[in-house]
């Protein structure tokens, strides 16, 4: 709900469409929700907007150039937006990636100031990212140090977030609802500095928080 208010005011600050992906289990699941208080956003003046010409000269708002230096030029802006849109608008969560819990260890003996960070990451967005998070918390309750990386946005795709918080981890798991789409992403980011295991479900089919235990711990015995 807050990044549907946020999406408004991104596409108006950019003038670029902004897509908000979704899923069946939206469509699907009730939960109660606190719908904030409207606020009034501080929205970029639009002096290229059509409001009839009144006492300034008209405008033209258009897409095709003939002229190819003046496409090129057109070229260049949006290039110039898109790189300012990668540096500003990069927006991720972290869960349990520096305070995962580690092994039991015996009575009487102390847990140390700092927990060890994570052996593995889960690498999930959207609907999937509350079924890791479930997963992640089982998972330490186990004594196995797993976390969870949530990519808010897609694109920009929040590499060098992510490449910070594998810098520690032993081997990452790309958890979707597709083939693998974002794991190209994650392997960008990490490259092959780290093992990247893969589990996906598709054809409307919805992987379990038991499923995701059990692939997280598969990774973790391949890289131990």
């Amino acid at each position: 709900m807050d990044l549907t208010y946020l999406s408004f005011d991104l596409a108006d600050k950019y003038r670029n469409p902004v897509l908000i992906l979704s899923d069946g289990l939206l469509g699907q699941m009730m939960e109660p929700a606190v719908l904030p208080e409207m606020m009034d956003s501080k929205l970029p003046p639009k002096p290229w907007a059509l409001t009839g010409a009144r006492n300034r000269p008209p405008n033209v708002v258009r897409s095709l150039y003939l002229d190819v230096d003046l496409l090129e030029k057109l070229n260049i802006k949006l290039a110039d937006k898109f790189r300012a849109m990668e540096q500003q608008e990069v927006r991720f969560e972290e869960f349990d990636l520096t305070d995962a819990v580690p092994p039991p260890r015996p009575a009487g003996l102390s847990r140390g100031r700092h927990a060890p960070a994570a052996d593995l990451i889960l690498v999930a967005y959207g609907s999937v990212a509350r079924i890791c998070r479930s997963a992640v918390r089982r998972l330490r309750q186990a004594g196995q140090r797993v976390g969870l990386f949530r990519p808010i946005t897609v694109w920009p795709f929040p590499y060098e977030p992510l490449a910070t918080a594998a810098e520690k981890a032993k081997a990452l798991l790309a958890v979707e609802m597709s083939m693998g789409q974002m794991i190209e992403d994650v392997k960008l980011a990490v490259g092959r500095r780290r093992r990247i295991s893969f589990f996906g479900r598709v054809g409307g089919c919805v992987m379990t928080v038991e499923e995701v235990v059990q692939e997280a711990r598969t990774a973790l015995q391949e890289v131990e």
